[in-house]
């Protein structure tokens, strides 16, 4: 696995909060065994808890093989992101009653993963360039977020935003599969009904795209962009959030 990036989220646990540190890292190309179970159980997870914000259903992803969830993570051009909290470590309690507590990540059973994103290269997204509402984007290199996910316990602590932000640096030194010269844009969609997710991408440099939302049914998904280089970002807007 890729070397973590630690931040602190905050827990309540009975009648103290915990301040436990979580990592956001690679899963490694190809996975162990152990990294795509783990991502499968919370791929699942999502797939049973919300499943009416992915293009996938719980039925058709549980039916996969270990190989096929194992060639889900292994294909070039691409990378998945995961937050983790670490189970094992120790614990300080303060006289105020917060307990910090002291972990240090490591990999194995110790990890429980909560959240997760996956960026996709150009190669994938031939057919974006095709797409309409992405007609104004023709001359960039795009780049798409899919499967993010955090589990409901964990939200509005951070995770989320640490994951884009572990997406687009991705995207920003990622030399072997873009397009020349031509600017690098991210795109998503997301459903117009998914307030959390569409703020958690507002915070973090998207905007809607002005045509997809012109266009859009109000129960439909609307595209976003982010413009990696922040000059052309201003140069260039994508849209009118």
């Amino acid at each position: 696995m890729g070397s973590p990036c630690y931040r602190r989220v905050t827990l309540v646990k009975g009648s103290h909060v915990e301040f436990a540190p979580y990592a956001i890292s690679a899963i490694s190309n190809p996975p162990t065994e152990e990294e795509t179970l783990q991502y499968k159980q919370l791929r699942l997870s999502g797939l049973r808890t919300q499943p009416q914000f992915f293009g996938s259903n719980f039925e058709r992803e549980a039916a996969f093989t270990d190989d096929a969830w194992k060639a889900r993570l292994s294909a070039s051009g691409k990378a998945t992101f995961i937050s983790s909290l670490t189970r094992k470590g120790s614990t300080r309690e303060h006289a105020n009653g917060v307990v910090d507590t002291l972990l240090e990540r490591e990999s194995g059973s110790g990890e429980q993963w909560v959240g997760t994103v996956t960026v996709l290269g150009p190669t994938f997204l031939e057919e974006l360039y095709r797409n309409e509402e992405l007609f104004e984007l023709r001359n960039r290199t795009l780049y798409t977020i899919v499967g993010v996910w955090v589990e409901p316990a964990f939200r509005r602590k951070g995770m989320a935003g640490g994951l884009m932000q572990a997406a687009l640096s991705w995207v920003r030194e990622d030399t072997q599969h873009g397009r020349g010269d031509t600017p690098k844009v991210i795109v998503l969609r997301v459903h117009r009904s998914n307030a959390v997710a569409r703020e958690v991408y507002l915070r973090n440099g998207f905007q809607d795209l002005a045509e997809s939302v012109r266009n859009g049914d109000p129960n439909d998904e609307v595209w976003m962009a982010h413009d990696v280089d922040p000059s052309l970002r201003d140069a260039h807007p994508t849209g009118d959030a």
